[in-house]
């Protein structure tokens, strides 16, 4: 099935990643890594708690790129 399509996703664990990958080549469309410009902790319980402070504050991460142009694709997955 080939779509007009990007697949955004974070991937911390590599979980998303695979997931992502799945719906890739099932749909043949673009694959773009969502990357925060200040990673995440690698330690679990960290992440998770830098995690909830920022949906407490209503707060998202900066992005180190955003994707371009996402007008001009008929169907949009995010995953994270």
């Amino acid at each position: 099935m080939d779509v007009n399509g990007i697949i955004l996703y974070y991937s911390w664990s590599g979980n998303t990643q695979k997931i992502a990958e799945i719906i890739q080549q099932k749909t043949r469309g673009e694959l773009f890594e969502l990357k925060p410009a200040t990673p995440y902790p690698r330690n679990y319980s960290v992440c998770t708690q830098k995690a909830k402070q920022e949906i407490a504050a209503g707060s998202t991460p900066e992005l180190k790129v955003l994707p371009h142009h996402l007008k001009n694709y008929d169907c949009i997955f995010v995953g994270s």
